[in-house]
This record gives C-alpha cells, sequence and structure tokens, in this order.
C-alpha cells in the first residue's frame, strides 16, 4: 500500500507515530484490502460465466464436460469468441 504523503507531513507524521503502529496500520490495511480484492475478482468472474453462458449456450456446458475444468472451458470459449470477432471484423 503506497501513500504519498508530503515530504514536510511525512516528518510530521513520522515523529509523532512510532513506526510500530504505522507499520501495524500499514498491515491492517492490507489486510483489510484483500477481502475486497477477492470480492471484485469473484464477482467479474460471474459476470464473465453469466456472459459466456448466455453467447454460447449449450456449447458452454458441452466445453465444460470436455474439459473439466470451468477455468479451462471459459478459456477455450473465450477463444472462440476472439476469433469469431477476428473473422466478422469490418470488411474494406
Amino acid at each position: 500500500m503506497f501513500c504519498f504523503v508530503p515530504v514536510f507531513l511525512a516528518d510530521e507524521i513520522l515523529h509523532k507515530w512510532p513506526w510500530d503502529t504505522l507499520l501495524a496500520i500499514a498491515v491492517v490495511g492490507t489486510v483489510a484490502l484483500v477481502p475486497i480484492a477477492v470480492a471484485i475478482g469473484s464477482s467479474y468472474q460471474r459476470k464473465r460465466t453469466e456472459q459466456l453462458r448466455e453467447e454460447f449456450g449449450p456449447d458452454y456446458d458441452i466445453a465444460l464436460n470436455e474439459h473439466g475444468d470451468w477455468r479451462l472451458a471459459e478459456r477455450e470459449l473465450m477463444e472462440r469468441r476472439k476469433k469469431r470477432r477476428h473473422s466478422t471484423g469490418p470488411q474494406e
């Protein structure tokens, strides 16, 4: 966790707060951010899965059964999406 503080404020903070307190604040702040990052990541994952299910319909389940792992199945479907978009791009 980086915090950009003007030099004159940094000196004042360091004189008022002992290092162990500042370290504890940094650790608590970092620990507090981890669940937030995990929640954002899982929300993004759910949204991506929903979009792939809507876009590919039964092919999503077929890919899932073929690969046995949702990560591999979704990777394949995203590659298919990417190829489809490149093949149907603007024609000159």
